[in-house]
């Protein structure tokens, strides 16, 4: 819809989605690991994340060869999601310590909704293809889909009841 002008034809379109699609999967490792890095510096231990971080760059050497003959551009997303991957368990690994089981939990109910609220998204997509074509007909589908699956995270997320999202929500009542 925003990319399919002009010379950036249907097939350039499909690219770019895919690759979209790929930096979505792995959206999630790549936010842990910047908070995981930064829970390391605040616990004074910079060098836990730098030797990580020195073993996922060999790591992503040997995964961008593959993916990237396997699957082409997507392949160079999905091997740094693998590589985020790879260094967020390392660095949870490390951290044993910490209330892991508590986070994990919180964090499995959010990355759960999330998905949930994705596959929604992604089913009125699916269902309102058929309904019409057009810039006008793709922007009410894409709005709509949007909607769809924020909803339903923010529902689903609620009901959770972790102490974060009823602050959120304390705050954005206080701001109405």
């Amino acid at each position: 819809m925003v990319y399919q002008r002009q010379t950036f034809d249907e097939e350039a379109s499909q690219l770019v989605a895919s690759i979209l699609m790929a930096y979505g999967l792995g959206a999630f490792t790549s936010v842990a690991v910047g908070v995981l890095v930064r829970v390391f510096y605040a616990l004074e231990d910079g060098k836990t994340p730098l030797k990580i971080a020195i073993a996922n760059i060999l790591l992503n050497i040997v995964l961008d060869y593959f993916f990237v003959n396997k699957f082409g551009a997507p392949g160079l997303v999905l091997a740094s999601m693998g590589v985020n991957l790879t260094a967020m368990l390392m660095m949870l690994w490390c951290l044993h310590g910490l209330a892991l089981g508590e986070w994990g939990l919180s964090i499995l109910g959010l990355v759960g909704a999330s998905g949930v609220g994705g596959f929604a998204a992604w089913g009125f997509v699916r269902v309102g293809e058929g309904f019409g074509k057009g810039f006008a007909w793709q922007l009410v589908e894409v709005s709509v889909a949007a909607c769809l699956g924020l909803g339903i995270f923010a529902v689903l997320a609620n009901w959770l009841r972790l102490p974060e999202v009823d602050l959120l929500v304390r705050r954005l009542q206080r701001k109405s």
